[in-house]
């Protein structure tokens, strides 16, 4: 099978069988559950075999690309780098990975069928924006994310979920308004929507004088840093993390957050290399402070998927935090942050999910000593979140000396006293999230066991083995992390040499 089929494919085929789930008798829920774990696990060894041609070095990208609107000088295709590769293997492997949790988790949920079908529209929404070769596709299938996530969290969220759901498709489509205001002044900057077009073009200079391309780098930014959470522009995110079904959250927060610090890299950097240096300081402090902020807010909560929910916007601020340094190994270490953000986060939120079945609570003060009775919960958490922590040899470890070695050298070669300054200042938040991280680990699995859970027991296999997954994950590619570095590096070097 050709490389061009194999893109095809991983976009298409959830596409086209996310209908057909929906359609689906709805006492077939749990036979819909496995037929989108199919899906999503066909797609990921689709990937995976992209990513290990490309790392092998028999090609460098594979491009499928069809003339859609010429006059308007639109192209529709795919295209699959070191980076784009990374991302929607992440996205994919996620998907499937999450999609048995969702078997055991929703069961009993009414219509599980359409929920499926939703769940591959939604996955192919991601893999879609990550792949897509033209600025209007992205902002089509950056859109696709949104409506079935939209729908997911109405249906099946819990508590006041009409109201959140609401307020999340509000906000994180008026940025995406904003960006695609941003998209439209650059295609009209230069001449084509296409990227490659506007890469070729942009080395040539930027066609635009310096104010207009800092108004649409400003509006691209403010557009992306919404899909982001990046503090002020947040709020969305907490209460959405909480209500959302608990397998929705798991992707929510490891996959599609992060797609926004991507559309930087693959967008503001590719068409403005100059005008986006210009606002690294900027988005430094922004990161610094969303870093703080969330691992603070984080440290306050009671209620453990709420923290998680803090903490994946202090996570953010590390992605962010990156792509500000402007260096080629900062910006490695931030999609590197992406997948480990992936691996552990997940693992932590569908934690959460597994604390409500076999606990009855996600109260943090009510649980307690359940290391001894649930053994292999206990070692994902402990995992999961010394891999935030930046422990070694975890995956977190890896992208974080990336991403504040990548600043700190930036600033010293640069001459720049403040970067140097907002380096050291971050590398000290992470005793922030080392913190909160540590204390809920005492918390929920080594004091006291409450009496009346003193009946809890491990729980099933459909949690439990995803759950072993992501902990090989975040293990396998914190001690051999030359395969996610090697994809990304020649990318993130062409970008900023």
């Amino acid at each position: 099978m050709g490389p061009e089929q194999l893109l095809i494919q991983s976009v298409f085929l959830p596409l086209l069988v996310s209908p057909l789930l929906a359609l689906l008798p709805k006492r077939m829920g749990k036979q819909a559950g496995w037929a989108a774990f199919a899906v999503t696990a066909y797609i990921s060894a689709l990937l995976l075999t992209l990513a290990t041609r490309i790392f092998t070095g028999t090609v460098e990208a594979y491009v499928f690309q069809v003339p859609w609107a010429p006059s308007l000088g639109l192209t529709f295709g795919f295209h699959a780098d070191g980076l784009g590769v990374t991302m929607a293997l992440t996205i994919a492997l996620l998907a499937s990975i999450v999609a048995p949790y969702s078997i055991r988790y929703m069961d009993g949920e009414q219509n599980m069928p359409l929920y499926y079908g939703l769940y591959l529209l939604y996955t192919a929404g991601m893999l879609g924006s990550v792949l897509a070769s033209d600025l209007i596709e992205f902002y089509l299938f950056f859109e696709l994310m949104l409506l079935p996530s939209w729908a997911l969290v109405h249906g099946w969220g819990t508590g006041d979920r009409e109201r959140v759901a609401f307020r999340y498709f509000i906000y994180t489509h008026m940025g995406a308004l904003l960006f695609l205001l941003g998209i439209l002044a650059t295609g009209a900057a230069y001449g084509s929507f296409s990227l490659f077009a506007i890469e070729e073009a942009s080395a040539q200079g930027q066609p635009v004088g310096s104010t207009a391309a800092r108004l649409i780098v400003a509006a691209l930014l403010v557009g992306l840093m919404v899909k982001l959470a990046i503090f002020p522009f947040h709020a969305w995110l907490p209460d959405t993390y909480v209500e959302a079904p608990t397998p929705i959250t798991a992707l929510l927060s490891a996959t599609t957050s992060g797609i926004g610090g991507y559309a930087i890299l693959r967008i503001v950097f590719t068409a403005f290399p100059q005008t986006i240096l210009e606002f690294s300081p900027g988005l430094a402090a922004m990161a610094l402070v969303t870093m703080v902020y969330g691992a603070l807010m984080a440290l306050a909560q009671d209620d453990i998927k709420r923290l998680l929910a803090y903490s994946s916007i202090s996570q953010m601020g590390y992605l962010l935090f990156g792509l500000a340094s402007s260096s080629a190994l900062g910006l490695v270490g931030a999609i590197f942050l992406y997948f480990s953000h992936a691996t552990s986060k997940a693992a932590l939120f569908m934690i959460s999910g597994v604390l409500t079945r076999q606990a009855g609570t996600r109260s943090i003060r009510q649980l307690g000593g359940l290391a001894s009775k649930m053994p292999y919960t206990a070692v994902a958490m402990v995992v999961g979140f010394l891999s935030l922590s930046g422990v070694p040899p975890l995956n977190g470890f890896q992208s974080e000396w990336m991403i504040f070695l990548g600043f700190f050298l930036h600033g010293v070669v640069e001459g720049g006293a403040v970067r140097v300054v907002l380096a050291v200042a971050a590398v000290m938040a992470t005793a922030l999230t080392l913190s909160y991280s540590l204390w809920t680990v005492r918390r929920v699995l080594f004091r006291q066991l409450p009496s009346r859970l003193s009946r809890v027991k491990e729980a099933s296999n459909l949690f439990i083995v995803p759950l072993m997954v992501l902990t090989v994950l975040t293990v396998a590619t914190g001690v051999y992390p030359q395969f996610l570095n090697q994809l990304l590096s020649r990318v993130m070097e062409a970008l900023v040499p």
